[in-house]
């Protein structure tokens, strides 16, 4: 299943370290989040700010953000997930976790002798 993009603000931010807090729109617990994982990288969302970002799962097992985009910034477009169809209106392998990743590289031709 595809993350869809979320909508919250920006409690907080702590610039020499490179990471802040956000509250979701939905309540719940603040996300954390790390300059890396903001739109454009490296740029932190001043607190305050309206922002998208797409839940995760970190290593530590706590609910994170990433691709973190300040709203107020023009000509910036919020993520969208992956399509889970391929043009052809057929599901995607390549989104598909039940897919074996070897099955998506390209196989040698078959050499006839």
């Amino acid at each position: 299943m595809a993350a869809l993009a979320q909508t919250g603000a920006v409690n907080n931010t702590f610039p020499a370290a490179g990471y802040g807090f956000l509250r979701p729109d939905d309540g719940g617990k603040d996300r954390w989040f790390h300059q890396d994982y903001c739109v454009p990288p490296g740029v932190l969302p001043q607190a305050g700010a309206r922002v998208t970002y797409i839940e995760w799962t970190g290593p530590n097992g706590k609910l994170q953000a990433t691709d973190v985009m300040d709203l107020g910034v023009p000509g910036l477009v919020p993520p969208s997930p992956p399509p889970l169809v391929g043009a052809d209106g057929l599901k995607d392998p390549r989104f598909d976790p039940w897919v074996q990743v070897d099955s998506l590289r390209p196989q040698p031709r078959p050499t006839f002798s």
